[in-house]
C-alpha cells in the first residue's frame, strides 16, 4: 500500500477514535483515568523513577492528575512538555505543583507558564507517560499527526521507560506504522498493563 493510502487509514482511525473519546462523560473519564493511574502508581517503573515526564490531558485523554500528584508527594521530579511550535519539538519543563501552575497555550493546551518553566534535560529522564489517540499490539502509537511525540522518543537516552495510558477501546489491531512512528514498549489501560514486543515487563 503506498503512502497516501496509509495516511487516508491512519486519518480515518484517528477520527474513529477521537469521536468515540468525545462520548464519554466526566464521570466515566474519571473512573477509568482512577482505574488507570493505579496501575500505574503500583508499577516498578513509576517506583524507581526519579525524574517523570507526563502531560495535561486535552479533548478527554486520560488523565494524569492523580499520577503526578502522586509523584509530588513522593518528591520525584515532575516534567510536563512545552510544544516548541515553530520546529515541532517537545522541551520538558519541571513543575512544582499541579494544575495551577499551569495555564492555557495554543489549541487549549495546558502547559507551564513562561515564567515558571525550568528547563529540565531529556537524557536525565527515567520515565516518560505519553498520551495516544490510538495503540496497536505491537506498541505503536497513533497520535494526532503532528510528529511531536516519534521526534521527542527518538531523543530519549535508551535508559528511558516509555509508557503509554489508554483507554481499552483505544487499543486496536494496527494503527498503520509508518517507518518513522516509535513504538511504546508499554500500554496501560483501565484493565491492566500491556506489555508489547521487546518490552521490559513492570
Amino acid at each position: 500500500m503506498d503512502s497516501f493510502g496509509i495516511k487516508d487509514l491512519k486519518h480515518t482511525l484517528r477520527q474513529t477514535m477521537l469521536t468515540k473519546r468525545r462520548t464519554l462523560g466526566a464521570g466515566e473519564v474519571a473512573r477509568r483515568s482512577k482505574q488507570i493511574a493505579e496501575f500505574l502508581i503500583a508499577s516498578s517503573s513509576f517506583h524507581k523513577a526519579k525524574a517523570i515526564m507526563a502531560y495535561a490531558p486535552l479533548h478527554n485523554e486520560v488523565d494524569t492528575e492523580l499520577l503526578l500528584q502522586a509523584a509530588l508527594g513522593q518528591q520525584k521530579q515532575v516534567l510536563l512538555p512545552v510544544a516548541e511550535w515553530e520546529n515541532r519539538q517537545l522541551r520538558p519543563v519541571s513543575i512544582k505543583s499541579y494544575p495551577d501552575s499551569l495555564v492555557a497555550g495554543r489549541y487549549g493546551i495546558l502547559e507551564p507558564a513562561q515564567d515558571r518553566q525550568s528547563p529540565w534535560p531529556v537524557e536525565q529522564i527515567d520515565l516518560v507517560i505519553v498520551p495516544g489517540v490510538a495503540f496497536d499490539v505491537q506498541g505503536y502509537r497513533l497520535g494526532y499527526g503532528q510528529g511531536f511525540y516519534d521526534r521527542f522518543l527518538g531523543r530519549l537516552s535508551p535508559r528511558t521507560e516509555v509508557i503509554g495510558l489508554a483507554y481499552d477501546f483505544q487499543v486496536v489491531e494496527t494503527v498503520y506504522p509508518e517507518k518513522h512512528d516509535v513504538i511504546v514498549p508499554m500500554i496501560v489501560t483501565e484493565k491492566g498493563v500491556i506489555n508489547t514486543p521487546g518490552s521490559r515487563r513492570i
